[in-house]
């Protein structure tokens, strides 16, 4: 009787799913995660382009994080440069884990100073309909165009910049990082992104 009770059982665990089942990963975004507490990040700057950013899954379940489009990094001090991240992507993340991602970036203020490893980062979330959030769909998840072009056409739409401001961005070396070239087709990509193309 015993050992019809434990194959019975034993049948009911493995029916329902098993007592020790993992959780179903969830789903969600970066800004939400932060938001509702699934997730802890650090936020180091590397430079105007890239930030690696530390997430830990504090939630009791993997996590499927995406990074949508709009999504920006918020800088702490008035001083430094808040950072557009310009590759939408998603992380998968274990539960308990902490894991470092590399953030592709642009800079949102041409006349703020470029972020160092020492400054606080927070995470926002621009709207659907704002002209960065639309630039960075229009440049997609797997874009191939260079940081300079991407980079013009942010400080176009955030501080109206014109070709001479973009030279304020060089090289160690004093090379322009953004030449006229760059600033005419991202003044086109801005113009049809305001015409809703």
């Amino acid at each position: 009787m015993k050992k019809v009770l434990i194959c019975c059982m034993a049948i009911a665990v493995v029916l329902l799913g098993g007592c020790g089942s993992p959780p179903e990963p969830v789903d969600t975004t970066l800004h939400t995660a932060v938001q509702e507490g699934m997730i802890s990040v650090t936020i180091n700057p590397k430079s105007i382009s890239e930030s690696n950013i530390d997430i830990t899954n504090k939630s009791g379940a993997p996590l499927n994080i995406t990074v949508e489009s709009g999504t920006y990094l918020l800088s702490a001090s008035e001083a430094k440069q808040n950072m557009l991240i310009t590759n939408p992507r998603k992380f998968t993340l274990a539960a308990g884990k902490t894991e470092t991602f590399l953030l592709d970036t642009a800079c949102m203020n041409i006349k703020r100073a470029i972020p160092g490893p020492n400054d606080s980062y927070s995470v926002g979330k621009l709207g659907s309909n704002n002209l960065l959030t639309k630039a960075v769909d229009y440049f997609g998840e797997n874009n191939t165009e260079s940081f300079a072009l991407i980079q013009a056409v942010v400080w176009i739409i955030t501080d109206n910049a014109n070709s001479e401001q973009m030279k304020s961005l060089r090289t160690s070396t004093g090379q322009y990082v953004i030449g006229f070239p760059d600033f005419s087709s991202a003044v086109s990509i801005v113009n049809r992104l305001k015409a809703g193309e």
